[in-house]
Order: C-alpha cells, then sequence, then structure tokens
C-alpha cells in the first residue's frame, strides 16, 4: 500500500553532511533513487534515496533563501542544472 507521498526533503548545514549521508546509504544498502544534483528554481545541491515506506527523501544543502518582498515568480524548464539521474532509481 502507498503512503501517498511521492518525497520528503531534509536540509542540512553543510555539504559534508551530505557526503556522509551518501556514505551511510551506500554502507547500508540503501537503493538511490537520484544521483547528485543541483535544483535550478532552488539552487539546492541534493541526492534522493528510497525510505522504508517507498517513497523518497532528498537530501541536501544550500537551497536559496527567498525574499519574498523581492521575488519574481518563474518557470523552470528543467529539474536540475546538473546531475539528479532519476532513471537510477529504476534500474
Amino acid at each position: 500500500m502507498s503512503s501517498g507521498c511521492v518525497h520528503m526533503m531534509m536540509e542540512v548545514e553543510d555539504m559534508d553532511q551530505v557526503g556522509r549521508a551518501m556514505d551511510r546509504m551506500q554502507e547500508h544498502g540503501v537503493k538511490l533513487s537520484a544521483t547528485l544534483g543541483k535544483h535550478c528554481n532552488d539552487d539546492m545541491i541534493s541526492f534522493y534515496m528510497k525510505t522504508p515506506g517507498g517513497f523518497d527523501m532528498e537530501y541536501g544543502y544550500g537551497g536559496l533563501r527567498c525574499d519574498w518582498s523581492q521575488h519574481i515568480v518563474f518557470e523552470s524548464t528543467r529539474v536540475s542544472q546538473w546531475g539528479h539521474d532519476f532513471s537510477v532509481g529504476f534500474k
């Protein structure tokens, strides 16, 4: 039975924490859902892994902080500037 959740995101304080989390993921045999990459819309550097509940956990660093009084709406036509190969989750 599906939880209905697609993914949730955990943002940490520095890039080293992301790297150590990737090491632990591999050490414990957790399935990678998407490779390390950088999102276009928020500059978040992250990777995705599968949780026991069947949804993805995005684990990342460096997300853009918005000043909502200065924010300009835009449409992003790509998911990532680089990386985030989601096909690994289907292999």
